[in-house]
């Protein structure tokens, strides 16, 4: 063999060895990864590993639901919106959540109704977070030890972190999982603080005021008149009913000229100036007591602005009207009885309305959100994190 062949064989050799050494067994182990992962996705693709964790449902900018997270949420928000409609624990079975719903104008069961609503929810609240995360705020250590100090009682309270995980299993949820929700739980509360810290934008709470309130204003006309002012009042009920009859157009000023007249019971006119400033839900029993007859109160929260009706009641007759928006009349003292709550109602308001609006940003996994337990699967929640009530 020529010393040529002879180093040939020697390079031959080295290789071989180098293969048998620690840079050999690498290449051969990146081999079986990539063989290892191959199967994998193959194995994934057909849908065997059941056992990976769930990946994310829904998410926004960098904030993320995972499917243990959205059972949290939707366990104890099943228990919110049951009590909401009385649905009582006894009728959490299948064979309740699919019968019709009984609420007026729903064309759906009782599942899918309810299930839309929490749905819903869970779907504000994580845009909520990730439009909290978008203002470049962050969490403070104190506001992130108040989670820690929740947790920490709950855990307590259910017998320790072993008895927690397997309350929390229950609800096909984990420990992180609630910890994670409730997270994003206060950044949705921090949101809320960042955006009206001061005060609400004077644009809000006019559109608020618009969307919500009615004014109106009245007068009462007892059947049988004070000599002193019959003439008068006979005068004025011509003139409302003839308006009536063309289509009620009597304007603000000649309405406010008969108000002196009026025998209304509850001095409307003397404590209210500027009428009665109306929203859905107000109460306007006195001491338990109806203020108007039933057929007055019921259109008073429907009149539109220009709108005269009369109705008969009792021993007299009610002429109402709707009158046009005063604008800023939420910070006028003499309609403080009208607007204690306008502010934290307005701020409710501006907020939902604002996430509303970005709650089409939210991605959707459709394939993990189809595998998500239906609300007949999942037990409604009320024995984790109280704070969520």
């Amino acid at each position: 063999m020529s010393s040529e062949e002879k180093r040939n064989a020697a390079r031959r050799n080295d290789r071989k060895n180098a293969a048998k050494g620690p840079a050999g067994r690498a290449r051969k182990k990146i081999v079986l990864a990539v063989v290892c992962l191959f199967l994998l996705a193959s194995l994934t693709a057909g849908g065997l590993l059941l056992f990976l964790p769930r990946g994310e449902v829904y998410s926004m900018g960098g904030a993320v639901l995972d499917g243990e997270m959205y059972n949290f949420w939707f366990a104890t928000l099943k228990s919110k919106y049951m009590k909401l409609y009385g649905i009582r624990g006894t009728q959490d079975t299948a064979v309740f959540w699919e019968s019709a719903c009984t609420q007026e104008g729903v064309d759906a069961t009782w599942g899918d109704f309810l299930t839309e609503k929490i749905d819903g929810e869970i779907r504000a609240k994580l845009t909520a977070a990730a439009l909290y995360d978008e203002t470049g705020q962050s969490l403070t250590i104190a506001e992130r030890a108040e989670i820690d100090t929740y947790f920490e009682r709950e855990v307590d309270t259910a017998g320790g972190e072993a008895a927690f995980a397997e309350l929390a299993k229950q609800y096909k949820t984990s420990a992180e999982a609630v910890r994670k929700c409730a997270l994003l739980e206060l950044k949705a509360d921090a949101l809320y603080s960042y955006l009206y810290k001061n005060d609400l934008p004077a644009a809000d709470k006019e559109a608020f005021y618009a969307a919500l309130y009615t004014r109106v204003k009245l007068l009462y006309f007892k059947n049988i008149q004070d000599v002193s002012k019959a003439q008068q009042v006979s005068a004025a009920k011509n003139l409302l009913n003839g308006a009536i009859a063309e289509g009620g157009n009597v304007t603000e000023e000649t309405f406010d000229g008969y108000l002196s007249l009026s025998d209304d019971p509850t001095h409307a006119e003397d404590r209210y100036p500027n009428g009665l400033y109306l929203y859905p839900g107000l109460q306007l029993s006195e001491n338990g007591e109806e203020t108007y007859p039933a057929a007055v109160e019921e259109k008073l929260f429907s009149l539109r602005a220009g709108e005269l009706v009369r109705i008969s009641a009792g021993e007299g007759v009610w002429y109402l009207l709707g009158y046009a928006l005063d604008a800023g009349a939420y910070d006028k003292k003499e309609n403080a009885d009208f607007f204690g709550s306008f502010y934290f109602a307005a701020g409710q308001w501006s907020y939902n309305k604002f996430i509303a609006g970005r709650m089409s940003d939210v991605r959707v996994n459709e394939r993990n959100h189809a595998e998500l337990p239906g609300i007949a699967e999942l037990p409604y929640c009320t024995e984790i994190l109280r704070y969520l009530d």
